[in-house]
């Protein structure tokens, strides 16, 4: 199983501060750079999938993020 990502203030991120969207976009977008630039991985074929609210940042995401 591929590792985890937890937003700001979720899971085992640090920090208690969620803004319901607005800074886990960033984060989001942020995490998706890092596995990019990894060695190995084919950055045509990276998927994201969440829950909740991790479900709505994933969907705004791929609304305006062409990755």
């Amino acid at each position: 199983m591929a590792p985890g990502f937890s937003g700001p203030g979720q899971g085992n991120s640090g920090g208690d501060l969620v803004t319901w969207g607005d800074r886990e976009q960033g984060s989001l977008k942020a995490a998706i750079a890092f596995v990019q630039a990894r060695p190995g991985v084919d950055p045509d074929r990276i998927g994201a999938l969440g829950f909740s609210m991790g479900g709505s940042t994933v969907v705004q995401v791929a609304s305006e993020d062409p990755r």
